[in-house]
């Protein structure tokens, strides 16, 4: 009988790079992501890498969503979650 690690390999990493787009790196770990990284980009920037583990499905309607011409989709994703609603401001004439 498989245990849960031998069965799951890998999975999914969201890496959010400063000024790119996000890009879904395949790898057993969080730390083997960043450890690849370290070895292709320069210490400034692997240090403002943000890792985020996502599920083949949420990335697959993520790069729906980014070949649609959605660039703000992340942010109404994270709206939607944590149920916060941008305040209306009125501008008394």
């Amino acid at each position: 009988m498989k245990k849960f690690k031998e069965y799951l390999g890998e999975a999914f990493f969201k890496v959010k790079i400063p000024d790119v787009a996000p890009t879904f790196v395949e790898a057993g770990s969080a730390s083997q992501v960043k450890a690849s990284m370290r070895k292709i980009m320069k210490p400034d920037v692997v240090k403002e890498l943000e890792i985020e583990r996502v599920t083949p499905a949420k990335m697959k309607q993520m790069y729906r969503d980014m070949a649609k011409g959605k660039d703000e989709v992340e942010e109404g994703i994270l709206d939607l979650l944590t149920k916060k609603r941008p305040r209306q401001t009125s501008k008394s004439i």
